[in-house]
């Protein structure tokens, strides 16, 4: 699956909302959607689009070596 969402600009999730999508598939991934969203923006980068990004790249934040190796 491909979806080409821009990464810069403003965000279009709430942090409760990104919270909770990671929760459902991790009950145990740390808070994190409002440090996301702080710092995304002083960059002019949209914090949901890199939290989702880091939700792929760590497995849903388990960090259990499922990330590809040179990402």
């Amino acid at each position: 699956m491909t979806w080409n969402a821009p990464i810069m600009g403003r965000s279009l999730a709430r942090p409760e909302q990104m919270t909770a999508y990671a929760l459902r598939d991790n009950p145990f991934a740390p808070d994190l959607a409002g440090l996301y969203l702080g710092l995304a923006s002083r960059l002019g980068v949209r914090g949901d689009v890199a939290y989702a990004q880091a939700l792929v790249e760590t497995n849903g934040f388990r960090m259990d070596g499922w990330a590809e190796r040179g990402r």
